[in-house]
C-alpha cells in the first residue's frame, strides 16, 4: 500500500510538472555593429564609386592610398587633387577653402613638367579659378594667371576639350559676373564639345570629366 501511495504521488507531481508554462526561450539579438564595415583594397573602380556617392573621406583616403603605392602611376594623384580641387569650390570657410586649394596645388605643381602636362596645367588653372571664386573682384589679378594656364595647355594639346571647355566657362561666368553679354564665348563652347565628341585614350582612367558640365552650360547659355 506504502509503495502505491509513494507511484500516485510521482505520477502527480510529474502531471503537474508538466501542465506547467515553458518560459519563452529569448532570441539573441545579432551583435551591435559599432564601425563601418570595412571597404576593402583601395582601387580606383572604388575610389571613384566613392566620390559619385558622396563619400569624399574615403574616396580620398583611397586615392591617398593608391598615388602612394603606385608612385609611377600619376593618375591617382590626378584624382586626389582634381576631388580637392573640385571640392573646395563648395567650402565656404576661407582658411578651411585656401587649405585646401593649396595642399591640392602642391600636389599639381610637382607633377607640371611631367608628361601628361596638359592636364596638370589645366587642373592648376580650375584650382586658381576656385581661389577667384573667394573674391572675383579682389582676387581679379588670378584671372590672368587662370588664362595663361589654360592657353599653355592648349599650346601642348589644341583640341584638348577641358581646356577649350575650361577656357570657354571661365569667360561666360566672368561676363555673368560683370554683367556682360556671355553669348560671345558660344563658339569656342561649342568647340568643346566637338573635342569631346573626338576624345579618345588608351591609359586606363584617363581624364575624361568636363562634357556633362560643358553640355549643361552650352544648353543654358547657347541653346537659343
Amino acid at each position: 500500500m506504502k509503495r502505491i501511495v509513494i507511484f500516485l504521488f510521482l505520477l502527480l507531481s510529474v502531471g503537474a510538472l508538466a501542465q506547467r508554462k515553458t518560459p519563452p526561450v529569448k532570441k539573441q539579438r545579432p551583435p551591435v555593429q559599432r564601425k563601418a564595415p570595412p571597404l576593402g583594397k583601395p582601387s580606383m573602380e572604388k575610389a571613384l564609386e566613392l566620390w559619385s556617392k558622396g563619400d569624399l573621406k574615403n574616396a580620398t583616403m583611397f586615392f591617398d592610398k593608391l598615388a602612394e603605392d603606385n608612385k609611377e602611376n600619376w593618375i591617382p594623384a590626378y584624382y586626389l587633387a582634381l576631388l580637392e580641387t573640385t571640392n573646395s569650390f563648395d567650402v565656404t570657410n576661407h582658411r578651411d577653402k585656401m587649405n585646401q586649394i593649396d595642399k591640392a596645388r602642391k600636389s599639381i605643381e610637382s607633377y607640371i613638367d611631367t608628361s601628361n602636362q596638359a592636364e596638370w596645367l589645366i587642373l592648376l588653372a580650375l584650382n586658381y579659378s576656385s581661389e577667384v571664386s573667394i573674391d572675383p573682384l579682389g582676387k581679379k589679378a588670378l584671372s590672368q594667371k587662370v588664362m595663361d594656364l589654360y592657353d599653355e595647355a592648349l599650346e601642348l594639346e589644341p583640341n584638348n576639350p577641358r581646356a577649350l571647355f575650361g577656357k570657354a566657362a571661365y569667360f561666360i561666368k566672368e561676363a555673368e559676373y560683370f554683367g556682360k553679354d556671355k553669348t560671345v564665348h558660344c563658339p569656342d563652347l561649342k568647340q568643346a564639345l566637338v573635342a569631346f565628341d573626338n576624345q579618345k585614350s588608351d591609359i586606363p582612367f584617363y581624364p575624361k570629366w568636363g562634357e556633362d558640365q560643358a553640355r549643361k552650360l552650352d544648353q543654358a547659355v547657347c541653346a537659343n
